[in-house]
């Protein structure tokens, strides 16, 4: 009788433990299965004013810890998503970009799984923040991204990688299936008028990284890409059709239309 009674102490520290060792659902479930099989007990073993104080106080016990480890998750998703994602737009930042491009290049260099960069930049932006304030152009980067997102695919990635200039990385996907995607999105953005006058419209440079012994070289054929592309007009797809090594003119010269 006494160990019956001294094995109920034990369940305090279990239901505590339930919700921060599981993390899950599970925790939920076990909770109410331990609940069931307990409160007889305890009514068999104390009287009702007692066992009713016991199970009171035993389900005080769990719930409070399962909405303490709630919203410990809670914040640590939100403390991931801000470290993850662009506070303005909602798309990936620079460093998750970064991370990603390393794993479809080691995949690509283990399995020979195609992977391909679209690195886009919205043509004269400056004359949008300028012509009609920053909220506007804000409301229009917002927009941009919400487009380009309903284009692509679950598997693929959208990122701010910094100003206007957006990247998006195509996984299982060549270079040809790439300038496709990037030509689908180019007209998309044209036809959407994301801002006031004349619209607003994008430039993307395209490259897979078949030749790509970094991310570095992979995200500069794309950029010289987007180089040409602006050069050549804007509102145009180029394609990295001369191998990954950019000719160090380009490179040089591509920081002067940002």
């Amino acid at each position: 009788v006494y160990g019956q009674t001294y094995s109920l102490y034990w369940l305090y520290p279990l239901l505590v433990a339930l919700p921060v060792l599981l993390r899950t659902r599970w925790a939920v479930w076990l909770g109410i299965v331990c609940g069931v099989i307990v409160t007889p007990l305890v009514f068999y073993q104390f009287e009702p004013e007692t066992a009713t104080i016991i199970c009171l106080s035993m389900a005080h016990t769990w719930l409070v810890s399962a909405w303490l480890m709630y919203a410990v998750n809670v914040q640590s998703s939100r403390l991931k998503d801000m470290a993850l994602t662009d506070a303005l737009t909602g798309a990936f930042n620079r460093r998750y970009f970064e991370s990603l491009a390393e794993q479809a290049l080691e995949i690509w260099q283990r399995y020979q799984r195609p992977a391909s960069l679209l690195v886009l930049d919205v043509d004269h932006f400056k004359l949008i923040n300028d012509s009609y304030g920053h909220a506007t152009g804000d409301e229009a980067l917002k927009g941009l991204v919400t487009l380009i997102s309903q284009r692509i695919r679950g598997v693929d990635t959208l990122c701010r990688y910094g100003g206007e200039e957006f990247v998006v990385l195509l996984a299982e996907t060549g270079a040809i299936q790439a300038a496709r995607v990037a030509e689908e999105i180019r007209a998309k953005v044209q036809e959407a008028a994301l801002a006031p006058g004349s619209g607003l419209t994008i430039s993307i440079g395209v490259a897979d990284l078949t030749r790509a012994s970094s991310v570095e070289v992979w995200f500069q054929a794309a950029d010289a890409a987007l180089y040409r592309a602006k050069q050549t007009g804007r509102n145009r797809v180029e394609t990295d059709n001369s191998g990954v090594a950019a000719s160090n003119a380009d490179m040089e010269a591509v920081p002067l239309w940002r």
